[in-house]
């Protein structure tokens, strides 16, 4: 989360443009959601990662029970990493296929008979705020997301943008918007060097994940070992070839 509050971006950046008095409260604030979209289109920092968990209900009724509750925030996601049926020992990922061939294989949802755990799902419209899944559900279900999701709006004086540090980045690529707009090619030019800047460190700090461990040929899960070079290789749906 950032450090300064909307009305402390909005006192930055009047101060970043010479405290121009045309520079009414309300433009600032569209100005720096703007500029918070176009920080997200740079970049998908790992900040917007969100973990959140829905409900599916059961109704017993077909062409209710197919479709399976996008999470709250549906209309700011921006890619879905995984989604997990919670079920206990049964949990399960669900895994996502195009609606062009989720048309030509499955069609109707409803009209197929099967009702057990879904495995599949497919989106075609986020503002929906549903997918479809198939086999339909026969009971009711926890269902995890791993997503991404788009900044949300500043829109009271004390909201913070979700952007994990980068209020100065936010504060500068709303410079730089008013400065194009009025034509200020200089002073927008000297902004758009320092955001460089401001950027390249962004990055550079977003990149570093000094606690992740790359899987070697012994792997251990839970209380299974799992080695893909003994006579039982072919067992495990994590060994991709022949040792």
């Amino acid at each position: 989360m950032g450090t300064l509050t909307l009305a402390e971006l909005q006192d930055e950046f009047l101060r970043n443009t010479g405290n121009r008095s045309d520079l009414t409260q309300a433009r600032q604030t569209r100005i720096l959601n703007l500029a918070q979209e176009r920080l997200a289109r740079l970049n998908d920092f790992e900040e917007m990662q969100v973990t959140t968990t829905t409900n599916w209900a059961y109704t017993g009724v077909p062409a209710t029970d197919m479709f399976l509750p996008l999470p709250d925030s549906s209309p700011f996601i921006r890619e879905i990493h995984s989604v997990m049926l919670k079920d206990g020992l049964e949990t399960r990922k669900l895994r996502r296929i195009l609606p062009r061939l989720w048309d030509k294989t499955i069609g109707d949802a409803t009209a197929l008979a099967s009702k057990q755990h879904p495995v599949w799902y497919t989106i075609w419209d986020f503002n929906l705020a549903q997918a479809e899944a198939y086999p339909l559900p026969h009971k009711a279900f926890s269902v995890q997301w791993r997503i991404t999701q788009w900044p949300t709006p500043l829109v009271n004086a004390g909201d913070k943008s979700r952007f994990r540090f980068k209020d100065e980045l936010l504060i500068e690529l709303a410079t730089i918007y008013l400065f194009d707009q009025l034509g200020k090619e200089d002073e927008s030019a000297k902004h758009q060097k320092k955001f460089g800047a401001l950027f390249r460190e962004a990055l550079s700090t977003d990149s570093e994940d000094p606690d992740v461990e790359v899987p070697s040929g012994l792997e251990q899960v839970g209380s299974n070992v799992m080695n893909p070079w003994n006579d039982n290789y072919h067992l495990n749906p994590f060994v991709k070839r022949m040792p």
